[in-house]
């Protein structure tokens, strides 16, 4: 019988396993021998950002601006707005398409502008900002997120009456993995947050994990970053919002850096902007506690709403 060491150990190891891939990919990326074919999303943009960064040094200008229109297209940053109405919440609400990387698409414009006028010195913040964005966490920032969520095994997260969950670059494609997210998402009915960042899921595994996450009561925030998640996901939760019986309390979804879901549609973004006048009135009452639209986008909630214990 396997203990909860054992457990952690294990899951550790996956995590070594798959950030050690990473940076082997950032490091290939400089000598544009990496093999392109089956990388996850993040990392081919990782890739990209790295590989125009190399072609820049080397002076291989025509190249590095191939490569960036490429990045480009992926991310379709030909949508982002003005500068000016870049921090304009409203209006981006009222867009026909919400766009779900505006920051990385502001960066992806500098880096366009200062190549365009061979001022190569300011490409660099640019990429580097890119890559901090699309990066995965540290091994360190990982093994510490671990041991202070306490979150590997149901068991461990039943020692806490948990409000949030936060699982970073664990495999749910692995099917013992995916069978205790499962677990823990339909035994821990307080999750007001709930975040799945780097963990490989694509839109077969997201359609099971679904089936557990619509049901929580109060989960208010829905945080997937970093997976294998395409437009098809984007529909069935739109389809699932049209249900009262599913996501009763859910008021923002994010899904930056996936395959091909740079934006979200209108009527999405306001099934969600609909719930939050509402949600307002009901629980938080007092002018003691204030929550911007800004604070629901990153999933900031106020106490006693904000992902801490009890």
């Amino acid at each position: 019988m396997r203990n909860d060491s054992d457990v952690i150990k294990r899951r550790i190891n996956y995590h070594a396993h798959d950030h050690c891939a990473v940076h082997a990919i950032m490091f290939c990326c400089k000598r544009s021998s990496v093999k392109v074919d089956n990388l996850l999303p993040y990392e081919y943009r990782l890739y990209l950002v790295n590989n125009i960064s190399t072609l820049i040094e080397e002076r291989r200008l025509s190249d590095a601006k191939k490569r960036l229109r490429e990045l480009k297209k992926m991310m379709e940053a030909d949508l982002t707005p003005k500068k000016g109405h870049f921090l304009q919440l409203p209006n981006q609400m009222k867009d026909d398409h919400f766009i779900l990387e505006r920051h990385a698409h502001l960066e992806i414009h500098k880096l366009e502008e200062a190549l365009n006028e061979n001022k190569f010195r300011q490409t660099k913040t640019p990429c580097s900002t890119l890559r901090q964005m699309w990066a995965l966490p540290t091994d360190d920032e990982i093994l510490s997120e671990m041991n202070h969520e306490n979150m590997i095994t149901l068991k461990m997260i039943k020692k806490t009456d948990r409000q949030s969950l936060k699982l970073y670059n664990c495999n749910l494609l692995l099917a013992e993995n995916l069978k205790s997210c499962y677990r823990i998402l339909r035994s821990c009915h307080d999750l007001k947050k709930v975040e799945l960042q780097y963990c490989q899921i694509d839109d077969r595994t997201m359609g099971i994990l679904l089936k557990a996450l619509a049901k929580l009561p109060d989960l208010l925030y829905l945080g997937l970053k970093g997976n294998n998640l395409t437009t098809e996901t984007v529909s069935r939760l739109e389809e699932f919002l049209q249900e009262k019986d599913h996501f009763p309390s859910l008021l923002w979804i994010t899904m930056p850096v996936n395959n091909a879901v740079n934006t979200f549609p209108k009527t999405l973004v306001h099934a969600l902007v609909s719930r939050w006048p509402r949600w307002i009135r009901k629980n938080l009452p007092s002018n003691d506690l204030k929550l911007s639209p800004l604070d629901i986008l990153q999933g900031r909630m106020p106490r006693p709403f904000n992902g801490s214990s009890k």
